[in-house]
This record gives structure tokens, C-alpha cells and sequence, in this order.
């Protein structure tokens, strides 16, 4: 909410934002919150812990892996030139 109280009236219309803040202050999203959060704390149940934290390991080294070998590439092909 702070982000988009501080783009008002630049990149976004103040007038939307004065509106959505005032349907924030009525508690229109609390449902739609409450929900969500529901949602978030049922996959976290049915995933352990310790299996979500390796996946997200494991993606940053591929990609490492993989522009280090486009790198190696791009210099084989620069000396073949």
C-alpha cells in the first residue's frame, strides 16, 4: 500500500488510488486476504520444507552452469572467426 501511495498522482491516477485505499479502509479485500492466505498455508502442508528450499537451490546453479557453457561457447566461436 505504501508503493502505491507514493506513485499516486504519477504513475498511477490518484483518483484510483484514493479509491482503492478507501475500499481498503472498508475491508472490501479482507475475504479475498483471508482466502489467499488459506490457500498459501495449505501448500505449505503439503510440501515438507526441506524439499521446497533444495528446488529453489538447485535452479540458480543451472543457470550458472548453463552461462558459463554459452560463455565458452561464444569464445570458441570468437577464435574459429
Amino acid at each position: 500500500i505504501s508503493i502505491i501511495k507514493d506513485i499516486s498522482g504519477t504513475q498511477l491516477s490518484s483518483k484510483v488510488v484514493d479509491i482503492f485505499l478507501q475500499l481498503v479502509d472498508e475491508g472490501a479485500f479482507d475475504e479475498l486476504r483471508a482466502e489467499t492466505e488459506g490457500q498459501q498455508e495449505e501448500k505449505k502442508e503439503e510440501k515438507p520444507e526441506g524439499q521446497q528450499e533444495e528446488k529453489k537451490e538447485e535452479k540458480p546453479e543451472r543457470k550458472t552452469e548453463e552461462k558459463k557453457e554459452d560463455k565458452a561457447e561464444e569464445k570458441t566461436e570468437d577464435k574459429k572467426a
